[in-house]
């Protein structure tokens, strides 16, 4: 039995306004760190589209997303910033309601969680059971409001 998943990564490049899935590579951006008295927090992240724009020093900010493992209904991969609809299958509909939340990765708890509707985080893990049918609606980088 294999129970690895893909690692796969996308980025929003923050100049051009467009995603990127799976770049040539990305790094933390030199230019974003911020001294601070005891530590570096770093803020921001670099990609290049290819080997040569490395070569030649030519990255693009950027924002970086992982994809979770998870296929959405429609065989969609499921990936850290998207807007996701959760609607109960027929045998828990009646203890649940549809919502739509946004996936988002916890770095203390090493997982996926999601947004309720309101912004409110869940408190479980994003390995959600049979009962929910899950769809990508958008992004919150693409995807107004």
């Amino acid at each position: 039995m294999n129970n690895s998943r893909i690692i796969k990564f996308r980025v929003w490049d923050t100049l051009n306004r467009k995603m990127v899935y799976e770049p040539y590579r990305f790094v933390p951006a030199p230019a974003h760190w911020k001294d601070y008295p005891d530590e570096k927090f770093h803020v921001g992240y670099e990609y290049f589209v290819d080997y040569e724009d490395e070569i030649n020093g030519i990255d693009r900010p950027c924002e970086v997303m992982q994809f979770t493992g998870l296929l959405d209904k429609n065989n969609l991969g499921i990936w850290e910033g998207d807007i996701v609809k959760f609607t109960p299958n027929a045998l828990f509909a009646k203890y649940y309601d549809l919502f739509t939340g946004i996936i988002f990765y916890k770095n203390d708890e090493a997982a996926f969680f999601h947004t309720f509707e309101e912004g409110r985080p869940s408190k479980r893990f994003f390995n959600l059971p049979d009962e929910w049918e899950l769809e990508v609606i958008g992004n919150i980088y693409e995807t107004p409001n």
